[in-house]
């Protein structure tokens, strides 16, 4: 059986008190990739045979982790709303993805996109993300979210600041993409101000480890450039494609981890 990896979650959805879930949404589109590579068709029929026929086959797991849009999106939602999450409201998330924060999103996003083609990989846009996600017509992403809101499927925000937004997404998310980019020498300069920023507000409840990872922590713990990225990744035994290694982003991953519901 392979090591089957998803770019997103198959739903977005939220605890409600001890036994209660409630489901915002069942995506449309998820993409997956194999451990090893050659397994690709087995791992899709698997999971086309568990949760339907909505898996997007993608070129390996770098493409994979370059897939996933939580950590930029929700560096925007989280920079944009920290207040709010800090003082516990009650707040409607696509309400509050305004044309400045929907704009702050996508600037984000482009940074994503710049490091994915310059690694030579397709990824979707986080347009086609949220249109595909959220079932809405494609549009802006501030467009999308206010008709979300409208249609009362916006969901709500985080309502502390101890959110995976941040204690998962930045650390594991937000550092690994500027570590991607480095090593394309693409610098992802809004996701590497973000981590920055966040260190400052969670001070108190963010363990210092995730400041060990300076701008060149992860080229330096591998010895990658974008040229010299192959020669670090591992070749699948079959056919030769290769996958990213586990040392890839060495010294830059280190964070606590949480069991926080989903958001």
């Amino acid at each position: 059986m392979p090591i089957i990896a998803w770019g997103t979650t198959l739903l977005t959805a939220r605890r409600k008190g001890d036994s209660a879930v409630v489901v915002n949404t069942v995506r449309q589109k998820v993409d997956m990739a194999t451990v090893p590579f050659s397994a690709m068709d087995e791992g899709h029929m698997l999971c086309t045979e568990l949760f339907g026929d909505r898996f997007v086959k993608r070129d390996g797991l770098m493409a994979i982790a370059l897939s996933n849009l939580n950590p930029q999106n929700h560096l925007g939602i989280a920079m944009m709303n920290l207040t709010r999450m800090e003082k516990g409201e009650i707040w409607g998330q696509g309400e509050h993805i305004t044309p400045a924060v929907g704009r702050f999103i996508e600037a984000l996003d482009a940074e994503r996109l710049a490091i994915a083609e310059k690694f030579g990989l397709h990824v979707k846009t986080v347009r086609e993300h949220f249109s595909q996600s959220f079932h809405v017509p494609l549009a802006s992403v501030s467009e999308m979210n206010q008709e979300m809101h409208a249609e009362g499927r916006g969901g709500l925000g985080p309502s502390t600041i101890e959110s995976r937004y941040i204690l998962e997404d930045v650390p594991f998310g937000l550092v690994s993409t500027s570590a991607l980019g480095r090593m394309a020498g693409v610098p992802a300069t809004l996701h590497e101000a973000g981590t920055a920023i966040f260190l400052l507000p969670m001070a108190t409840t963010w363990p210092a480890t995730t400041t060990s990872c300076p701008p060149s922590a992860s080229t330096r713990s591998t010895g990658l450039s974008s040229n010299g990225f192959a020669a670090r990744a591992m070749p699948d035994e079959t056919n030769g494609r290769p996958v990213v290694s586990g040392g890839l982003i060495r010294g830059c991953s280190s964070a606590r981890g949480n069991s926080r519901p989903s958001h």
